[in-house]
């Protein structure tokens, strides 16, 4: 029968040791055992959850996790491990007492406008403008979620658009609110706004499986079929309808922008099934 030594070190010990020369797994292992008796049930699938994260990216020691942690790098982890958004915050002062984290990319806020300098603000046309709620540091959505195995996993369901009263029959004018949704989606879901043409794709296929193809005005509808006359003629596509994921990147990109605000939506969406 093992007995565990009474001078083993604790697991804040070891964490903290400046050195920093115990093992990633082994610093997450003791952590998830003191997480455990302090109540959170959890706690050791967590920490389990952190370790391989972390040691499959090379970060096998304490030191060298020090090294890769930023606030992004975390959000990713969190997204890896499935964990609660909501559970975010916490997790990240967690870390930070438990293993001495000094994290070099600041917290990306939404609630604070970009200053307007000459840099990275022009007034009038052309001028660039600095996107928001993005670090420099965050890795596009898409391929995040490819490396990890999770980009053909649902990210969007029907129920998510219940509340929004729509028919069964969509018009143009419902493009509006399903991309808006999306995009709230995205920020709750992926804790990040990065996206990125393979996310894009994927997350158009699922609301076209959920919502059907994009509804197109009459002019759109004219010009389709002038295009497929045109192809059976044996000439060249004319037009091509528009699709879910490029209606949302064009709305993430809007969000994004540093003039962007919020459009407030209709009192009442049940009007659209008129």
């Amino acid at each position: 029968m093992l007995v565990a030594s009474s001078n083993a070190p604790t697991a804040l010990a070891l964490g903290r040791d400046p050195a920093g020369d115990a093992k990633t797994a082994e610093v997450f292992a003791q952590l998830g055992q003191q997480w455990l008796a302090d109540g959170v049930e959890d706690g050791v699938q967590l920490c389990q959850g952190l370790s391989r994260f972390f040691t499959y990216r090379m970060a096998t020691s304490l030191k060298q996790l020090r090294a890769q942690v930023t606030h992004a790098k975390l959000k990713e982890a969190y997204a890896a491990i499935e964990l609660d958004p909501i559970r975010w915050a916490f997790m990240s002062a967690a870390l930070s007492e438990s293993l001495a984290l000094e994290f070099v990319t600041p917290v990306p806020s939404a609630g604070v406008p970009p200053t307007k300098t000459d840099e990275n603000y022009r007034i009038g046309r052309g001028g660039h403008r600095v996107e928001r709620f993005s670090a420099d540091g965050d890795t596009p959505i898409g391929y995040r979620l490819r490396m990890e195995g999770w980009l053909k996993e649902p990210h969007i369901f029907a129920e998510d658009f219940s509340d929004l009263n729509l028919p069964l029959k969509l018009r143009p004018l419902h493009k509006i609110p399903i991309t808006t949704r999306c995009i709230e989606l995205i920020a709750e879901r992926q804790g990040c706004l990065k996206m990125d043409d393979i996310f894009a794709e994927e997350l158009g296929s699922q609301v076209t499986a959920i919502h059907g193809p994009m509804p197109m005005t009459k002019t759109q509808v004219r010009l389709a079929l002038e295009s497929a006359e045109h192809v059976i003629a044996g000439g060249a596509v004319l037009f091509s309808p528009p699709l879910w994921a490029d209606a949302i990147w064009t709305k993430l990109r809007n969000v994004k922008k540093t003039n962007a605000a919020v459009r407030p939506c209709s009192s009442s969406l049940s009007t659209y099934a008129l």
